[in-house]
């Protein structure tokens, strides 16, 4: 569901928060492939060992010059980021995830797309970031029935449009 994504939207600049052994990581650079893209993924994963999992997951995938695995706590990580970024995979602690999204937003592309895993199998936790997409107002979302559910979220002019009438 990532790669065709990333692929029908075209995106280029993709940040994952949460790398774990590197799995999501590896579609989402085969999409970039696919695109021509030359921006690698920035993945950011705190626990060390996941690390060095994704790393070596991502060089046997071929893919290690279209992924870079950042190590660290995410929040100061996104807020250290440069940015822009037209994709942002949340996939990792999502207590943090709306904080993250505060510092991201100034970072994101008029038509950014914002995707986050584990909807429906974690709703508790993940309430925080679900009702600050929602208050978003130039964002639609939807939750795809997927796995354990997919937000995906994207801004649109459109949606700013309707959110003012």
């Amino acid at each position: 569901m990532l790669e065709l994504l990333i692929l029908n939207g075209r995106r280029q600049r993709i940040l994952e928060i949460g790398t774990s052994n590197g799995f999501s990581a590896i579609w989402i650079a085969s999409a970039l492939r696919r695109l021509g893209g030359t921006v690698p993924l920035t993945t950011l994963e705190r626990e060390a060992d996941k690390v060095e999992q994704a790393r070596q997951n991502v060089e046997r995938a071929g893919l290690g010059d279209l992924v870079r695995v950042l190590p660290g706590e995410a929040t100061p990580l996104v807020a250290s980021l440069e940015g822009p970024f037209d994709c942002v995979f949340f996939d990792a602690d999502r207590v943090s995830a709306p904080e993250q999204l505060r510092l991201l937003l100034p970072k994101l592309t008029a038509d950014a797309l914002l995707l986050a895993d584990n909807v429906l199998s974690h709703p508790a936790e993940i309430a925080g970031l679900l009702a600050a997409v929602e208050a978003l107002p130039d964002f639609r979302s939807t939750v795809v029935p997927v796995g354990k559910g997919l937000l995906v979220a994207c801004r649109t002019a459109q949606a700013a449009e309707s959110a003012g009438s």
